[in-house]
């Protein structure tokens, strides 16, 4: 039975990955909550570059799925801010916030009881639907693969080739999300100089996001060909990185497309 099961699972994973793709490349649009969410562009022969059609029904099945886990574990915990899934680090799981207690989730699991893995977390900086430039969700670096445990895979360009989306629900919607730059930091001490992704939020002008943006394109691993410009929103995943002290791994997303809440409640 328990054979069966993964079978499944992984064939609802697999599902909902080739859901996403033909979302992303359908390029769905209307007008969002932020006024200006059209396609993100910047990416030389990318969905960008290609004509907007109707989202496919694949697509908008897949997303409504994320929104009715997110919403489920939303009743059981009403700290669930979102649901996150990356296909290339096995996860598949809710993202808690809890603004004044930025750390509550750090060894708590669903239920807010004691859990070495903890859950994973938004910061208390970031606002849950997206109008903040950056957002930026921690998780724990397990030695099982749980959690962020296997966000490592994208250490390899190989991972990012095969599984370049991510998708992340919140009340808003469905976002899908391109792998832009996998890069590798440590916590800066105190009064130490340089550059602190961690610290990223928002950006009031260009000049503030050009500075992110050139740091992040140099602390890059590789090239993933994929570029951001002003006015995009991204999607910081961050996870200790133990093959050294302080150290720290981060993947960072540019969204690519979003469907709104009311479009795929509305496709019941």
């Amino acid at each position: 039975m328990r054979g069966k099961g993964k079978k499944r699972k992984g064939r609802w994973r697999n599902r909902l990955a080739n859901g996403l793709i033909l979302l992303a490349l359908s390029l769905y649009w209307v007008p969002g909550i932020w006024g200006d969410a059209a396609p993100a562009q910047g990416q030389a022969d990318g969905p960008a570059t290609q004509s907007r059609e109707p989202a496919r029904a694949e697509g908008t099945g897949e997303a409504r799925d994320l929104m009715e886990k997110l919403e489920e574990t939303r009743q059981e915990n009403p700290d669930t801010v979102g649901w996150l899934w990356v296909p290339g680090a096995g996860v598949d799981l809710p993202v808690m916030q809890t603004p004044g207690d930025n750390e509550y989730y750090l060894r708590r699991g669903l239920s807010g009881e004691y859990d070495s893995r903890g859950c994973l977390f938004l910061d208390e900086r970031c606002d849950a639907l997206g109008q903040t430039v950056n957002r930026l969700v921690y998780g724990h670096e397990m030695k099982d693969g749980s959690m962020f445990g296997q966000l490592k895979n994208y250490r390899d360009p190989a991972c990012f080739e095969r599984w370049p989306l991510l998708a992340y629900a919140t009340g808003a919607g469905v976002e899908v999300f391109r792998v832009m730059a996998v890069i590798e930091a440590r916590v800066l001490n105190q009064g130490e100089e340089g550059f602190r992704y961690y610290y990223f939020f928002d950006a009031a002008t260009s000049g503030e996001w050009e500075e992110w943006y050139r740091n992040i394109r140099q602390m890059a691993l590789y090239d993933t060909g994929v570029t951001g410009q002003w006015g995009d929103r991204y999607l910081t995943l961050s996870t200790c990185d133990s093959s050294r002290p302080g150290g720290r791994l981060a993947l960072v997303a540019r969204r690519e497309e979003w469907i709104p809440a009311e479009k795929l409640l509305g496709d019941g």
